[in-house]
């Protein structure tokens, strides 16, 4: 099962994922952007691969994660019909809404400071073709995963595995927007609206990493829970 959010930033916290650390610990995506920590490939790698991978000292980025001010999250529900209803109207609902204005918002940025060193360039087109790939997983959550989860009890490892993959095949954005926003920082020099798209993308990075952990860690735990055991030998 997963940790516990709020377990502290110092001995457990190194073997744990920088995608459980991030979805159950506020502010630590920004603690992995200050050190350079990429989104692509490595979430499911515990804190001290990472870091080593990256030659930085973990002792620095435990510290950093501990400074962080405390801030006890919401809690996701611990059964499988509310945490679906959790998630159906927190994520799917919200990137639904809040996806298209922040690419047309992105496109407005890109036309209208063409020519700047710091600008996004392909921001735009990322954030368009993510909408098209999120919502293409959330209807095969939605119209096959979560109907086959509130009636069946076993025969799913094949789905949570499909789950999975589509999770995965995501990162590949979210490493793109870490890219071309240069770890959502904008320029001294930004405008109000340019100030506006980072804000956006960097709260879109941190709810797809906090959405794929409640469907591969929280959910696939409690289904796992629930299935049925086989006969004991």
């Amino acid at each position: 099962m997963p940790s516990p959010p709020g377990d502290g930033a110092g001995g457990a916290v190194t073997a744990r994922s920088i995608a459980e650390i991030a979805a159950t610990l506020p502010g630590a995506t920004r603690v992995f952007r200050h050190f350079h920590f990429d989104f692509c490939c490595m979430l499911d790698q515990p804190l001290d691969v990472v870091a080593a991978w990256h030659e930085t000292p973990l002792e620095e980025v435990q510290a950093a994660l501990a400074a962080l001010p405390t801030v006890e999250p919401r809690s996701a529900p611990r059964s499988i019909e509310p945490l679906i209803g959790h998630i159906l109207a927190r994520y799917h609902a919200q990137h639904r809404v809040e996806l298209p204005p922040l690419a047309r918002l992105a496109e407005t940025v890109e036309t209208r400071h063409r020519g700047h060193p710091d600008l996004p360039i392909g921001l735009a087109g990322v954030l368009a073709e993510l909408t098209d790939a999120l919502d293409e997983q959330m209807r095969f959550e939605e119209m096959h995963l979560f109907p086959r989860l509130r009636h069946e009890s076993d025969g799913l490892e094949n789905a949570f595995i499909a789950l999975c993959e589509r999770h995965n095949a995501l990162e590949d954005y979210l490493c793109c927007l870490e890219t071309v926003t240069a770890g959502q920082q904008p320029p001294d020099d930004a405008c109000r609206r340019w100030r506006q798209l980072f804000a956006g993308t960097e709260r879109l990075v941190d709810d797809l990493i906090r959405h794929r952990h409640l469907e591969t860690a929280t959910l696939a735990d409690l289904w796992r829970d629930r299935a049925p055991r086989g006969p004991m030998h």
